[in-house]
């Protein structure tokens, strides 16, 4: 008798032993780590630290003044225009030009809030001479880019800094009334004749200062 009972209770400790071998273990909820961002990208400079006006086009020099890449007067507009992009990081505005009796009209690009402009007008080009590419600067730099003419000569500079350039033409009155003077800081003769290309600059006789770059301008030799 009490060793039937004894197997009985034996028997019922088996059954709940198993009972509670064969109940599943409690999991936790996996903990989500959310990943570091990434960084953004830094957008990588142009490599241009200087743009040159010459007489036969404009030269993109890197911070060693080396040349990274030359731009003629009479390459396509929209090479030019894309290089011009890439080398300042921004976009161009864009204005009509109404042109006037000496001036077909075009459009203007424009850079750094006016300060360097390129103007295309609305006339096939004739090489060598006769470009329908004009750029007029007005400042010494568009961002991180300077601007400048032969000899480092840049808008703001002191008139003295160009007083080897010769005159071209007559003094002039200016918009703002100021008496001005056109001089040639740079001079290419593209042929055997009389005609030259010229990169030009203004000069404010008033204030003593260079107030504008402009390239090329051409003399027919009339």
């Amino acid at each position: 008798m009490g060793i039937a009972r004894l197997g009985a209770a034996a028997l019922v400790l088996l059954a709940l032993t198993s009972c509670q071998s064969a109940a599943p273990e409690p999991t936790s909820s996996p903990t989500t780590v959310p990943e570091a961002p990434s960084p953004s990208p830094t957008p990588e400079g142009s490599g241009i630290a200087t743009i040159v006006l010459a007489a036969d086009g404009l030269d993109l020099l890197d911070d060693g003044g080396s040349t990274v890449e030359e731009l003629g007067w009479f390459d396509d507009s929209a090479t030019t225009i894309a290089t011009l992009t890439d080398a300042f990081g921004e976009e161009p505005a864009e204005f009509d030009y109404e042109g006037n009796i000496e001036s077909a009209p075009g459009v203007d690009y424009t850079w750094g809030d006016d300060a360097f402009v390129l103007r295309v007008q609305d006339f096939e080009a004739e090489a060598p001479l006769t470009s329908n590419q004009t750029v007029i600067v007005k400042a010494a730099a568009v961002g991180e880019v300077a601007i400048e003419g032969p000899e480092g000569v840049a808008v703001g500079d002191p008139a003295s800094d160009a007083a080897s350039a010769p005159a071209w033409g007559e003094p002039f009155e200016g918009d703002d009334g100021h008496t001005v003077q056109w001089v040639k800081l740079d001079t290419v003769s593209p042929g055997d004749g009389p005609e030259e290309n010229y990169t030009t600059g203004i000069i404010d006789l008033d204030d003593d200062v260079v107030v504008q770059l402009q390239a090329p301008a051409a003399n027919y030799g009339v």
